[in-house]
C-alpha cells in the first residue's frame, strides 16, 4: 500500500485538493515524510517476510541473514534520536528479544553452508550488533558445532581423500658431509608432519575456498546436490541442515493480523474489503471515533477486533 501511495504521491495530493469532501485527508510536506521514514522502516519487514515465505519449504539458510535483517533495522531506530516511530519500536523491539535475541546455533550453521557466507559473512552480522568480542566468541561455537557434527558424519558417510602438497619440505635432508643423518628417524617424523600439515579434511576445504558472489541468486540445495562427488560427507551433512523448517507456523498465521480485524468467516470477503476495513478502522480512530456497532461498515466489534473484553495476545512467532 505504501509503495503505491508513495509512487503516486503527486496524483494524489492533486486529487485530494481538488475534493472539498475529503480535501481534510490531505498530506503535509512533514507527513509525506513520515509516510516515507515508515516505508523504508516496513520494507526490511516485508522483504524478509517474502523471502521466508516465498515458497513451501524455504531453506534454512536464510533464517540467520532474514532475522539479522530485522534485528540490525530496529536496533538502528531503537537507537537513533527519538521520532514519532520511537513508541512503536520499543515495543517491537522487546517483544523481538523476548523470542530471537539467542540465534539458533544450528540456524547459524546453516549460513556457514551458503557458499555466499560462510564463516566471514555470519561474523560480519554479529559484529555489528554485538562487537567484535562477541563475534568471534559466537564464531567459534559454531564453527566447533560444524566440526563435531563433520565428525560424525564422518563416522557414518566416510569423506573423500584431500591432500595438499608442502612444498616447504625437502625429501631429503644432507647431513654436513653430504650424508643422511639419522634417516628413519627423520622420514618417520616427516611423515607425522605432513600428514598433520597437509591432510585437510572437506570442511576445512570447503571454509577455505573463496566465497560465491553475495548477490548471486543461488539454489543452495542444487549447489550442494553438484558438490557431492567432492564434498560426499559435507554435502551429506549440508542437505540435513539445510532442510530444518525455520518455522512450524505458517507464514500466514506468524505475521497476519486477521484474526483482530475480521472473524473467522474471513475467507468470503475479497482482499480490497479487507483492506477498506482496516483502513476503516485506522481513519476513525485518527479522528477520535468509536468503532462500534454503528459501523458503516455494519460488521461492529467482532469484526474489527474492538471488544474491550479481549486481553488476548496473539503472541504466535515462528518457533525453533
Amino acid at each position: 500500500m505504501l509503495d503505491r501511495y508513495l509512487y503516486y504521491r503527486d496524483v494524489l495530493d492533486n486529487f485530494v485538493s481538488k475534493d472539498k469532501d475529503i480535501k481534510v485527508y490531505n498530506l503535509s510536506s512533514a507527513e509525506w515524510k513520515k509516510v516515507n521514514e515508515l516505508h523504508k522502516f516496513l520494507k526490511v519487514f516485508y522483504e524478509v517476510t517474502n523471502s521466508f515465505s516465498a515458497s513451501n519449504t524455504p531453506t534454512a539458510n536464510v533464517y540467520f541473514h532474514g532475522v539479522w535483517k530485522i534485528h540490525k533495522k530496529l536496533d538502528e531506530v531503537y537507537n537513533s534520536p527519538p521520532s514519532f516511530l520511537s513508541t512503536m519500536v520499543i515495543d517491537m523491539h522487546e517483544k523481538f528479544n523476548k523470542y530471537w535475541s539467542e540465534y539458533s546455533l544450528i540456524l547459524s550453521c546453516a549460513a556457514v553452508l551458503d557458499p555466499r557466507f560462510k564463516l566471514e559473512r555470519v561474523e560480519y552480522c554479529y559484529s555489528k550488533l554485538y562487537g567484535n568480542v562477541y563475534a568471534k566468541e559466537k564464531i567459534e561455537d559454531i564453527k566447533n558445532t560444524l566440526f563435531e557434527l563433520y565428525d560424525e558424519y564422518k563416522d557414518v558417510f566416510g569423506e573423500s581423500s584431500h591432500f595438499v602438497k608442502n612444498t616447504s619440505n625437502y625429501d631429503h635432508v644432507l647431513g654436513v658431509n653430504g650424508r643422511m643423518d639419522d634417516e628413519e628417524d627423520y622420514a618417520t617424523f616427516l611423515s607425522k608432519k605432513r600428514k598433520i600439515d597437509a591432510e585437510k579434511s572437506e570442511l576445512e576445504l570447503y571454509l577455505e575456498e573463496k566465497n560465491v558472489d553475495l548477490n548471486e541468486d543461488l539454489n543452495v540445495l542444487l549447489y550442494w546436490k553438484k558438490q557431492s562427488e567432492r564434498f560426499s560427507c559435507l554435502s551429506c551433512l549440508a542437505r540435513d541442515i539445510l532442510t530444518v523448517p525455520i518455522s512450524t507456523v505458517p507464514s500466514e498465521s506468524a505475521f497476519s493480523m486477521g484474526k483482530k480485524l475480521i472473524n473467522p468467516w474471513r475467507s468470503s470477503l475479497s482482499p480490497q474489503t479487507i483492506e477498506a476495513l482496516a483502513c476503516h478502522e485506522d481513519w476513525l480512530r485518527a479522528k477520535a471515533f468509536s468503532t462500534g456497532r454503528s459501523s458503516i461498515f455494519g460488521y461492529g466489534d467482532d469484526v474489527l477486533g474492538e471488544d474491550e473484553n479481549d486481553e488476548e495476545d496473539n503472541d504466535e512467532t515462528p518457533a525453533m
